[in-house]
């Protein structure tokens, strides 16, 4: 039998549910997906890799980073805190041996004016269509000397909730420049910025962009119990 006291603590319990779940529905969220290519192509590697059937075999040894903006209200310097935050969290982490900056790109491709107005179309069906055409990303990732690009992506708009002004989405794309496949996307959305957010749009845009770079390290990173194996595979030789 269920007494005052048992149901005075469902009812606070539930009430405590309640109130997390919608504070929680004014929060980002943060999807991501590998592609089917990619599954296939990691279950197809060979004993080089030691049998290793982690996501990080996917990976090259080099990247280069672009930047893709469609917002007028995050600042020139708060983009730039993006990219450099990016790139820092990237190679903190240690995936690749060679991470180019997008103003290292940028600087590389002004020798190669057609080869750095194609990057622009790249760009631009890559955000717009989602389409990744090797046609450029293979010419474009020789002539940086990289096997991957990570490409961000960050759009903005006003919101149609009257209690907020604007609304966001950033993605991050992994992808291979040999065949154009795009390999890891993952995709940040705050679609209800709330009155401080909206205030603080740099802050907010920077926010995201870290939380974004950290879904693709976590996606990625090398298993605990790998690690411990392969250190005790050393110490064996």
């Amino acid at each position: 039998m269920v007494n005052k006291t048992n149901i005075s603590i469902i009812l606070v319990s539930l009430t405590f549910m309640f109130l997390i779940g919608s504070c929680s529905s004014s929060k980002a969220e943060f999807t991501e997906r590998i592609s089917k290519l990619s599954k296939e192509t990691l279950s197809k590697k060979d004993k080089a890799k030691e049998g290793h059937d982690e996501l990080i075999a996917l990976l090259g040894k080099s990247t280069a980073v672009f930047t893709a903006v469609m917002s007028k209200d995050v600042s020139q310097k708060a983009l730039a805190d993006i990219n450099d935050s990016i790139v820092s969290q990237i190679s903190d982490a240690q995936f690749f041996e060679k991470v180019l900056a997008a103003e290292k790109s940028q600087t590389l491709l002004q020798k190669n004016m057609e080869l750095n107005q194609k990057k622009e179309m790249y760009l631009d069906s890559l955000v717009f269509v989602s389409v990744s055409d090797k046609d450029i990303s293979n010419p474009l990732g020789k002539y940086l000397e990289v096997e991957n690009f990570l490409v961000f992506q960050i759009d903005q708009w006003p919101s149609t909730d009257s209690n907020s002004q604007h609304s966001f989405l950033m993605k991050l794309r992994l992808i291979d420049t040999e065949s154009g496949h795009v390999i890891w996307t993952g995709i940040a959305e705050n679609r209800e910025l709330n009155q401080e957010e909206s205030t603080n749009i740099d802050r907010t845009a920077l926010n995201l962009a870290s939380k974004l770079a950290e879904s693709f390290f976590h996606c990625f990173k090398k298993k605990w119990y790998r690690k411990r194996f392969d250190n005790l595979a050393k110490l064996s030789t």
